[in-house]
């Protein structure tokens, strides 16, 4: 009985499992094909040439739910039911797939105007960075036939502007090094700086004005920033079809991406105040006061006259040590000052109080000699 009822469970939950397997199975929603729709212009013939012929076919404005696409196989005629597959554009290397995307930018506006010259010369800058320059022309007529059309000027437009969005900051790839707390102006003989923005992750300080970057050394760190220029927008769709050319939406978003290192060339170093007062009334001490300031393979004996002394620190583990003080008060017990670039207070004050003695202590001798307390 125990037996039979085990057996009948585990029927029923294969029962169930292949339930869902099944209702999964018919619930996958198959992807809509795209059917692009394609407005015609008279009298505007494209001709690529090709290995074997020349091929030939009227202009036309390729849209899809009002977006503008362009044909990335000119050897092949425009199809139907083009599926989305967005891995052929892995076949390209980024800065091609970049470049492409930026012509489409730039035309963006011009063709909402339905400007057939911009669109033109859009495919024909395309076509050239994916199949070389010298294949493509435009005529009049089918077949060649007709007067030739020349959108050079269009071309070198667009073009104009891709260079320029590319066109990083003179100093590019710099490694730039100055002294602690020190302002470097690097000034952009390419005249772009103005269009990036900064991703600053180093501890350093960066500013842009008009065509100056400005670097606040604050760290002994090998240290990136990056100059970053955009062009937002969304994402490129890629349109396969397996007999037909292929066709692509390729307005959306670049990021054109300038780097320099940034170091400090010197130690890092702390301006140091060291102050004496009296414990009772908080004052300067008024008077010689001798000290020095120490470390395992460092000493300098120092001295001021008014309780105020201020200095400079590299980076280390120091000792304070008083080693004479006005008549009337006590040597203070040894300070430690620790200058740490972790730390970064760039200005540190160690204030030394002074005590006076609770008492005084007498003594008379009647003969000299050596005498012990």
């Amino acid at each position: 009985y125990v037996t039979e009822g085990l057996e009948e469970r585990r029927n029923i939950k294969y029962k169930i499992l292949l339930f869902f397997l099944l209702a999964t199975f018919f619930t996958v929603i198959p992807v809509k094909a795209m059917t692009p729709n394609v407005e015609y212009i008279d009298y505007i013939y494209s001709n690529r040439i090709g290995s074997d012929k020349t091929y030939s076919g009227q202009l036309g404005y390729i849209i899809d739910d009002n977006r503008f696409l362009y044909c990335l196989d000119p050897y092949h005629i425009i199809g139907q039911d083009y599926g989305i597959n967005n891995d052929y554009f892995n076949t390209l290397s980024s800065d091609t797939l970049d470049y492409i995307k930026m012509i489409s930018n730039y035309n963006n506006s011009a063709l909402q105007n339905r400007s057939p010259h911009y669109y033109m010369a859009a495919q024909e800058l395309i076509w050239e960075k994916l199949f070389g320059e010298g294949k493509f022309f435009w005529t009049t007529g089918i077949n060649g036939t007709g007067s030739i059309i020349d959108v050079s000027n269009f071309k070198n437009e667009i073009k104009s502007y891709v260079d320029n969005f590319f066109k990083k900051p003179s100093f590019d790839e710099s490694v730039i090094r100055g002294d602690f707390y020190t302002i470097v102006t690097l000034t952009d003989t390419n005249n772009v700086l103005s269009n990036y923005e900064i991703i600053n992750e180093s501890k350093n300080q960066v500013w842009i004005s008009d065509n100056t970057l400005y670097i606040h050394i604050l760290s002994s760190d090998l240290e990136n920033i990056k100059l970053v220029r955009k062009y937002d927008g969304g994402s490129p769709i890629y349109y396969h079809n397996d007999t037909n050319q292929d066709l692509a939406y390729l307005t959306s978003y670049v990021e054109n991406i300038s780097q320099i290192k940034v170091q400090a060339s010197n130690k890092y170093s702390e301006n140091i105040n060291i102050q004496y007062l009296d414990e009772e009334d908080s004052s300067l001490i008024n008077g010689n006061v001798n000290f020095k300031i120490t470390n395992d393979n460092y000493e300098n004996k120092l001295s001021t006259a008014n309780g105020n002394y201020i200095t400079t620190l590299e980076e280390g583990k120091y000792r304070l040590e008083t080693e004479n003080v006005p008549y009337g008060y006590l040597l203070p017990d040894l300070v430690n000052i620790n200058v740490f670039e972790k730390n970064f207070f760039i200005n540190q004050t160690f204030t030394v109080f002074l005590k006076k003695p609770i008492g005084k202590l007498n003594i008379s001798v009647e003969k000299e000699g050596l005498y012990q307390l």
